[in-house]
């Protein structure tokens, strides 16, 4: 059976930003943690999610600052992915976070990755 899937980009958005500012800006991985979806694969854990972010960073800076550029829906899908910026003093680096959700269910983190440069905007996304 068909059924619409709503959105609130807004909010999956809101929830990537606080899954980033707590996992790679403050390193506060217990906060960033509670943020994942409840169904966790098994062995993961605080000091898992910590390990990731560090081996995503190895021979790069973690950012002081993050910021969301673009997000994606995917189409037919309970799947967004938002797409931020992290700035340090002289570096620049790019992660995709994706969440799963409905704006009646709300949103989990599912994935967090760190992107080699910044993704291109296609006709799916939209800029913020």
């Amino acid at each position: 059976s068909f059924y619409k899937i709503e959105h609130e980009p807004k909010a999956a958005v809101s929830i990537a930003i606080t899954f980033a500012n707590h996992a790679l800006v403050k390193k506060d991985f217990v906060s960033a943690f509670k943020l994942l979806q409840e169904k966790k694969p098994e062995g993961s854990s605080v000091d898992s999610l910590k390990n990731l972010i560090g081996e995503m960073h190895s021979g790069v800076e973690m950012p002081d600052s993050i910021a969301p550029y673009m997000y994606r829906i995917q189409p037919q899908s309970e799947t967004i992915n938002v797409y931020l910026q992290g700035k340090t003093s002289d570096s620049v680096t790019f992660y995709n976070i994706t969440l799963n959700g409905t704006r009646e269910k709300g949103y989990v983190v599912t994935e967090c990755f760190r992107n080699p440069e910044k993704v291109q905007a296609d006709s799916f996304s939209v800029l913020l």
